[in-house]
């Protein structure tokens, strides 16, 4: 998934989420991070969050520091889909 101005890219690995910048004509990764069992990323509307669907639950990040904001437990099946309102 792409931040809606442009400069990153988030992508879901089965073992954590990586985030790549986009500079011209080239992508070089940025960071990752541990997030078991990811199935789904997505940046919220305003760039402001990302959103990652692990397992049974689904973890948001500052899109700006990537650190931890939320967790959003207790799903009884497996996330597979969300839809960025936040």
């Amino acid at each position: 998934m792409y931040l809606p101005s442009g400069h990153f890219v988030a992508a879901g690995l089965t073992d954590k989420v990586r985030i790549y910048t986009i500079m011209a004509t080239t992508i070089h990764e940025l960071r990752d991070f541990h997030v078991r069992g990811c199935r789904v990323v997505s940046f919220s509307n305003g760039g402001h969050y990302l959103a990652a669907g692990s397992e049974k639950k689904v973890l948001v990040f500052s899109a700006m520091t990537f650190d931890p904001t939320h967790n959003f437990l207790g799903h009884k099946n497996t996330v597979n889909s969300h839809i960025s309102v936040f």
